[in-house]
């Protein structure tokens, strides 16, 4: 079972040129012992998962790209079955 937690947080990430590229903490969630973020572009609809290392309240926690089939396959099935409720105007 996942457990998971919504968010509207931003978050800068340097590029491989070493350019500031500003993201959307869509969510995180919890995947067995790890914890996973789904993060989106700004201005974007393709979103990528990044296994969270260390404490995600740390400053030091470390972003590692979901490379792996499997894993992401575990993610991406974790996050299909997520309930969004939409937001009532």
């Amino acid at each position: 079972m996942s457990q998971h937690e919504e968010h509207e947080h931003g978050i800068i990430l340097l590029d491989e040129n070493g350019e500031e590229q500003a993201f959307e903490l869509v969510v995180t969630l919890d995947v067995g012992e790890k914890t996973y973020a789904i993060l989106a572009q700004e201005g974007s609809d393709d979103a990528f998962a990044v296994r969270i290392e260390g404490d995600i309240n740390d400053e030091e926690a470390e972003l590692v790209p979901v490379v792996d089939d499997e894993e992401f396959a575990l993610v991406a099935a974790a996050y299909e079955e997520l309930d969004f409720e939409e937001e009532e105007a």
